[in-house]
């Protein structure tokens, strides 16, 4: 394919492994990453990396609580990152 890069692979490999449930130990043991801080480069977080993890712990917590309330209030479809935040 024009335009892609080897780089681009790897990205896209170590954000399959993340999302696969896989832990980042073994995904830089895989990637060949041997420092932290150039896997983290590869390793790119977005807003919904960040609304995904708040949701399952959300789902551990309501399974986990007894009276079915959860210590974690997610981000509704109208609200943005930026409105509760603040």
């Amino acid at each position: 394919m024009p335009g892609l890069l080897v780089h681009d692979l790897r990205r896209s490999a170590i954000r399959n492994l993340i999302g696969a449930g896989v832990p980042e130990k073994v995904a830089m043991s895989i990637s060949g990453h041997k420092t932290r801080a150039v896997f983290d480069r590869y390793n790119i977080v977005d807003v919904s990396d960040v609304v995904s993890a708040m949701s399952r712990l959300q789902k551990k917590q309501l399974a986990e609580s007894k009276n079915g309330e959860s210590l974690v209030r997610l981000l509704t479809d109208s609200q943005t990152v930026e409105e509760v935040s603040h």
